[in-house]
Order: structure tokens, then sequence, then C-alpha cells
């Protein structure tokens, strides 16, 4: 294991992450004060993190070490699948109902392909072929899609809050929908498809 080569791509990651972080900021029309400490910041932090995962790793449990790595995956696709929805949100004007589910799929695909991608050769280290794995992992990924959109959309439907726009309620709805699917599928890899919890 080359901690520091983890470290860096942390730091990699947490690159692109505040990049695509930049362009949902400028799709949303929000203002932010200071571009460069989230170009500087993201990484350091998201290398600290891998850091601190190995950490915890190593004085409490060896779940850290692979669960920091799998959080720092985690927020690069997200990024991918928050900017492609807003992207086709925009584009569209569709900021509810159930064709919102629709737009959905295009970044959930794209940051699917991303994590497993990811997953499998950094996070898991699996060597199994990827004709095997990649199925399961689909198939983790695709019930993480079913249950993501499911979430969007009931909450999207159904807004709890009042005085936050349409778009800003569809953005708070999608961090839950993917916490949610974030959970679901670091389970579903971790046990089914690389197998690293028996």
């Amino acid at each position: 294991m080359n901690v520091k080569k983890d470290y860096i791509i942390a730091g990699f990651i947490g690159f692109f992450v505040a990049l695509l972080a930049l362009l949902i900021f400028t799709l949303l029309q929000s203002s932010l004060s200071n571009y460069a400490l989230i170009i500087f910041g993201v990484p350091v932090i998201f290398a600290f993190g891998v850091w601190l995962g190995q950490f915890l790793g190593k004085q409490i449990a060896p779940f850290f070490i692979k669960f920091s790595k799998y959080a720092v995956v985690g927020f690069l696709s997200a990024s991918i699948d928050f900017f492609v929805l807003n992207f086709l949100s925009l584009a569209t004007g569709i900021t509810a109902g159930i064709h919102i589910g629709l737009i959905n799929i295009p970044g959930f695909l794209l940051a699917t392909i991303n994590a497993y991608l990811w997953n499998k050769f950094w996070v898991f280290s699996h060597d199994e072929k990827m004709h095997v794995d990649f199925p399961k992992f689909f198939a983790v990924t695709t019930l993480g899609l079913l249950l993501n959109s499911f979430i969007l959309v009931l909450l999207v439907s159904h807004p709890f809050l009042s005085g936050v726009s349409s778009l800003l309620w569809l953005n708070i709805s999608k961090i839950i929908a993917v916490a949610v699917a974030i959970l679901w599928n670091y389970a579903g890899y971790s046990f089914f498809v690389f197998k690293t919890i028996k």
C-alpha cells in the first residue's frame, strides 16, 4: 500500500470536485467570494480525509482506510451527478415532477462509471475480471439509482421547506437522495461486489 500515492490521488480528485462545484455554483448563479480557497482548499481537505482514514484505520478499525477513499470517490461521483442534473434541469426547465427522475439518469450513469473505475482500481483494489464484477456493481448501483430517483421525486414533489426556490429545493433533495444511495452502495460494494467484508 503506497500511502503517499493515496494522498496525491485524493488531492487530484479534490481538485476536480472543486472545479465541478464551481461550475455548479455558476449554473445556480450563486456568488462565491473566494474561488482560490475552493480550488486549493478542497484538495487539501480530501488528502487530509484519506490521512485521517489511514490513522483511524490503524488506531480503531481497518474499515476507515477504505471508507475514507470511498468517501473521496463518492464526492467526485456526486459532483458529476449534480453537475449533469443541474445542467439538464436548466437546459430543459424541469425542476420537479416525474420528469426529474428521467433527467436524473444521465448524471447518475456517468457518476456510476466513474465510481466503478475508482472503486475497483483504487478503493477496493479488486483483481476480479471486469466482466465478472461490473454486472454486480451495475446491479447494486441500479438499485441505488432507483432509490436515489424515488427519494428525489418524492422530495421535490412534496417540499417541506418554505421560502426556497424550486432549484435550491431540487439540490437539497438531491443531497438527501445521494446520502441514502451512498450508504446503500457502500454496503453493496463491500458485501456483494468486491466482497471486502465477509
